[in-house]
């Protein structure tokens, strides 16, 4: 795995560790189990990779259930969208997705394009979730940080910029 793909992991944990701050016996549960699961479909080759988006996927409906609406369903996004990067990246990269090496869904030139059109769809809705996901962690960060809510702020922003750094290489 590469640093790059070690520093998002960590800011991951740093959003799960101020997730399981004020959250209930459930939602802590769900974050572990959703870091876990990135971190193998992140490590695990192909066999993770399944494995840990289809966790991904399956707690998404565990992550949406809270006492606070908007929070669940960023975490809820989270998940969501973070499998369909993982498949995005899988597409371009094999099970080599986060190898030094890899091939980013998005840079700076703009979506990776495939020439054949089935795949070449996928990476565009996957990157068209990315950027609505981004757009909805940057909106409830400035909530928060308007309200001087740090500990939503400490949740909400290092999950969105795991979560959209995936996706994007700065190469």
């Amino acid at each position: 795995m590469s640093g790059w793909h070690l520093s998002l992991l960590a800011l991951a944990a740093l959003g799960t560790l101020a997730c399981m701050a004020g959250a209930d016996r459930a939602q802590r549960g769900a974050a572990l189990a959703s870091l876990a699961a990135m971190a193998l479909a992140m490590a695990g080759g192909t066999p993770g990779l399944m494995l840990g988006a289809a966790g991904l996927l399956a707690l998404v409906p565990l992550a949406a259930r809270g006492a606070a609406p908007a929070l669940c369903a960023h975490r809820a996004a989270s998940n969501l969208v973070m499998a369909l990067v993982l498949g995005a990246l899988f597409v371009l990269n094999g099970s080599a997705l986060c190898a030094s090496g890899a091939i980013p869904l998005l840079t700076v030139q703009g979506l990776t394009r495939l020439p054949t059109p089935g795949p070449d769809l996928y990476l565009q809705g996957a990157a068209l979730a990315l950027a609505l996901y981004a757009g909805f962690g940057l909106l409830l960060s400035l909530r928060a940080l308007l309200r001087r809510d740090l500990a939503r702020l400490g949740e909400i922003a290092p999950m969105t910029l795991a979560t959209a750094g995936m996706g994007v290489g700065l190469t």
